[in-house]
C-alpha cells in the first residue's frame, strides 16, 4: 500500500487544501523522502501552519462520503450510460489562448500568506513548497524549457490564485520550489507522461502546451485528464451544471465514451484488481467521479463500469513501487461533499486490499505522481487557503503501517510538569465514596503500564486538527488486544495543548456515570468542529494511585469556581470563553457522546483529551472571586 512519506510545501499558496487565514492560500507538494519520526517536527509556527493539510472538512464527512451518505463498504448504483451527444468538443473551435504578461517567478515562489497552525498531525512526511494556487497536476517528465529548474524530480503544474475570476495564471516547476510562468490562463489542467500540459479555460477552450507554443484542440471542454499513452479524455461543457459527457481524443480523432461525471482521472496502472464484491478493476482505463460523489472505474472505452465503495469530491489514482520492487495501486481522494472553505480530509483506497484508510492532512486539490520513467511516486495537495504540500509515497505490502510517531514540540512549548518519575502511591484518597469508570479506566486516569512512555512536552494543535487524527491501526475501544493494558501509539503517548472555545459541561453522575466532568469544546476558528475532554475525579481509585489526581481535581475545581458547580445535566458555558486545555491523548469508542466527532478510520472512534491536566484562560474569563 502506498504511504505518504514526506510532504513539502512550496511557499506558494493554492486554494485547494486548507484555509490558513481569510483570503490566504498555500500550496504543497509531496516529495519522496522516507517518513522520519520526531526529528521531523516543525520548529516554527510558520512551517507548522504550512502543514495545514488537515482539513476542517464537513463534520459529517469523516470518510469519503461520510456516514450521512452510505457506509464505506456500500457500492453505488450502476453508472448512467446516457446517449451520444450531437457533437463532440472538438467540433467547437476554441478562441486563441489568452495573452498574458510574462510574470516574475519570484512573485509566485515568494508568495507568503497567513499560515496559521492548522495541521491535524504535524506529520514530518508533509513538506511545504513555495507557491500559491488553486489547482495542481504532475508529470514524471522534467520541466520543458523552464530555466533554473532541476532534473530528476518530475514536474508540477499549478494554477495560481491570481488573477481574480475563474481563469488563473499557469506555473510550471520542478517540485523543489523553482517555477517558470507559462503564458496564458486556465481553470483546469492535466499533464501527460511526456510532460505535455493540457488545460481548459472557463470558455470551454482546450489547449496543449509543448514548452513553447499553445495548440488549440477544442472549444467545448470542462474537464480533462491525460492517459498513460499520451491520449486525452475530456469532459464536455454542454450542461449548465452537473455531470458532463466523456470524450476520448486520440490521434486527432474524437470518440464518445459512455458514461458521465464531473471529474475524470486516467489510470496509469498496468495491474488488475478484484473488489470486495467480486468485480474486477481492469488495467488502465478511466476513473469517473459524479456530482453525487459516486466513484466508478471504466475500461479505456468506458463501459463496463465498476462502482467503487464510498464517496469522494476529488480523486487522484497512483501507482507506486517500493525499494524491494513490490508495486501497488490505489486512489487518493478528498472526502465528500466538497468544502471549499476548509478543505476536505484525505483518504486512500488500497486496490490490493479493497479498503479505505485515512491519511493525515486535508486539501482542496490533489494530484499523485505515479512511478514512471524512474521518477519516484509522490502526492501533492493544495490547501483551501492555497498552500502547496508534497509527500513521497512508499509501497507497503500487504497492509498499512502503524501511525507515525507524533513529532516533537515546536520551539517555546513548555513541558507539562509530571508529579514524579513514578506515580505517588502514598497519597491519601477517600476512594470509598467515589463512583469510578471501568472501561480502560487505568489508561483514562494515567495508572496504566505505558504512562512512563508519554511525551510530556505538549504538541500545540487545534481542535480541528485533533478531530482529524487517524484512528490507530487495530484499534479496540477496550484497549490494545481488547484489554486495559497499554496505549495505542502514537497519539495516546502524547500530551496536547489546544486553544478551545468552551461549549458545554456535565458532571457524569448516577448509576451509569463515572463521575467525570465531561467538557465539550470547539475550534474557535471553526466552531462546527467539536471534541470531548474529560476530567476524572482525583479520588477515584486509579486516579489516586496514579499520582495525577491533583491535576484532575484542579481542573474541576477551577471550572466550578468560575462557572458554578457542575450538574448532572449539560450546561452551556457563557458565549466566547476561550481557554487553553492541556491533556493526554485518548481514543474513545463512539457511542453518542455530546460533542464527539468520528475521527477518520474504523472502528468508529473519537479523539479526546482524557484526562485533562491543566487549564488557562485566553479570553472571556468570568469576573468571579477566586476565578
Amino acid at each position: 500500500m502506498p504511504e505518504a512519506s514526506s510532504w513539502q510545501t512550496s511557499q506558494k499558496c493554492v486554494r485547494g487544501i486548507y484555509p490558513s487565514g481569510a483570503g490566504s492560500s498555500h500550496l504543497y507538494y509531496e516529495s519522496t523522502f522516507p517518513m522520519v519520526g520526531n526529528s521531523g517536527r516543525l520548529t516554527s509556527l510558520a512551517l507548522l501552519v504550512v502543514l495545514a493539510l488537515v482539513a476542517c472538512g464537513n463534520p459529517q464527512a469523516v470518510v469519503p462520503g461520510g456516514p450521512q451518505a452510505r457506509s464505506m463498504t456500500a457500492f453505488p448504483p450502476p453508472m448512467a450510460i446516457g446517449v451520444r451527444p450531437a457533437r463532440d468538443p472538438g467540433s467547437i473551435h476554441p478562441q486563441p489562448m489568452a495573452q498574458t504578461p510574462k510574470l516574475d517567478p519570484q512573485s509566485f515562489a515568494g508568495a507568503s500568506r497567513d499560515r496559521r497552525a492548522q495541521v491535524t498531525v504535524v506529520d514530518p512526511s508533509w513538506q511545504a513548497v513555495p507557491g500559491d494556487g488553486v489547482r495542481i497536476a504532475v508529470s514524471p517528465a522534467d520541466p520543458i524549457n523552464c530555466a533554473g529548474t532541476t532534473t530528476g524530480h518530475g514536474s508540477v503544474f499549478v494554477l495560481s490564485s491570481a488573477p481574480a475570476g475563474p481563469d488563473k495564471y499557469i506555473w510550471e516547476g520542478d517540485g523543489q520550489g523553482h517555477w517558470c510562468n507559462v503564458p496564458g490562463l486556465a481553470t483546469q489542467l492535466s499533464a501527460a507522461p511526456n510532460g505535455t500540459l493540457y488545460v481548459a479555460n472557463s470558455a470551454g477552450g482546450l489547449y496543449a502546451w509543448n514548452g513553447s507554443t499553445w495548440t488549440g484542440l477544442a472549444g467545448g471542454a470542462s474537464g480533462l485528464t491525460a492517459a498513460a499513452d499520451g491520449s486525452l479524455y475530456v469532459l464536455s461543457n454542454e450542461n449548465a451544471s452537473g455531470d458532463q459527457s466523456i470524450w476520448h481524443l486520440s490521434g486527432g480523432t474524437w470518440t464518445w465514451v459512455p458514461g458521465s461525471g464531473i471529474q475524470i482521472a486516467a489510470s496509469w496502472d498496468s495491474s488488475s484488481y478484484t473488489e470486495s464484491n467480486g468485480s474486477t478493476i481492469t488495467a488502465g482505463g478511466l476513473y469517473v467521479l459524479t456530482s453525487q460523489g459516486y466513484l466508478y472505474h471504466g475500461t479505456a472505452n468506458g463501459s463496463p463500469y465498476v462502482g467503487m465503495p464510498g464517496m469522494a469530491s476529488a480523486i487522484a489514482p497512483v501507482v507506486v513501487q517500493g525499494a524491494s520492487g513490490q508495486s501497488g495501486g490505489g486512489i487518493y481522494a478528498l472526502s465528500y461533499p466538497s468544502d471549499a472553505v476548509h478543505g476536505n480530509p484525505i483518504w486512500y483506497y488500497d486496490l490490493d486490499n479493497a479498503a479505505w484508510r485515512g491519511i493525515p492532512g486535508s486539501g482542496a486539490s490533489i494530484a499523485a505522481l505515479s512511478l514512471q520513467s524512474g521518477a519516484k511516486a509522490s502526492l501533492w495537495v493544495i490547501s483551501a487557503s492555497g498552500a502547496i504540500y508534497t509527500s513521497g509515497i512508499n509501497a507497503v505490502t500487504p497492509a498499512p503501517t502503524a501511525s507515525p510517531t507524533p513529532a516533537s514540540t515546536p520551539a517555546g512549548a513548555t513541558p507539562f510538569p509530571t508529579p514524579s518519575a513514578t506515580p505517588n502511591l502514598t497519597l491519601s484518597c477517600n476512594t470509598s465514596t467515589q463512583r469510578c469508570g471501568v472501561q480502560r479506566w487505568h489508561t483514562k486516569t494515567l495508572d496504566d503500564v505505558d504512562e512512563y512512555k508519554i511525551a510530556w512536552t505538549p504538541n500545540l494543535d487545534t481542535v480541528n486538527q485533533l478531530t482529524l487524527l487517524p484512528v490507530p491501526v487495530n484499534y479496540s475501544e477496550y484497549g490494545p488486544g481488547g484489554s486495559d493494558v497499554g496505549r495505542f501509539p502514537p497519539y495516546e503517548l502524547q500530551v496536547f495543548t489546544v486553544r478551545a472555545l468552551l461549549v458545554t459541561r456535565k458532571h457524569e453522575t448516577g448509576t451509569s456515570g463515572d463521575d467525570d466532568y465531561h467538557v465539550e469544546i470547539a475550534d474557535p476558528d471553526n466552531p462546527t468542529r467539536t471534541m470531548v475532554t474529560e476530567a476524572p475525579h482525583g479520588e477515584c481509585t486509579y486516579a489516586c494511585a496514579s499520582g495525577f489526581g491533583g491535576f484532575m481535581d484542579g481542573i474541576r475545581n477551577e471550572l466550578d469556581t468560575c462557572f458554578g458547580p457542575a450538574t448532572s445535566s449539560f450546561q452551556a458555558f457563557p458565549a466566547g470563553v476561550i481557554v487553553k486545555f492541556t491533556g493526554v491523548g485518548f481514543f474513545d469508542g463512539l457511542h453518542g457522546q455530546t460533542g464527539a466527532l468520528a475521527n477518520p478510520g474504523s472502528p468508529a472512534s473519537n479523539f479526546e483529551l482524557h484526562p485533562l491536566l491543566s487549564m488557562e484562560f485566553v479570553s472571556g474569563k468570568p469576573n468571579v472571586a477566586g476565578c
